[in-house]
């Protein structure tokens, strides 16, 4: 299975869109704290999950359906 993640970039305090086309950010749905989120950095041939990333970064959001086997 894959799945496709642009290169979409992140917004940081209000301002332009930076890193576009080199970095995809994306927020997991899993707090690291109150301002904190956990968050899924990826670049051309590296990932990793961060801890570290100011929930008003404007992070992708990306919906994945659940794939249900019964």
């Amino acid at each position: 299975n894959a799945i496709f993640l642009p290169a979409s970039g992140l917004r940081a305090k209000g301002s332009k869109i930076s890193f576009d086309g080199t970095c995809g950010y994306y927020s997991t749905g899993t707090l690291h704290s109150a301002y904190f989120t956990r968050a899924l950095e990826a670049k051309e041939g590296s990932r990793k999950v961060t801890n570290s990333n100011y929930r008003l970064y404007g992070y992708t959001i990306r919906a994945v359906k659940a794939n249900v086997v019964e």
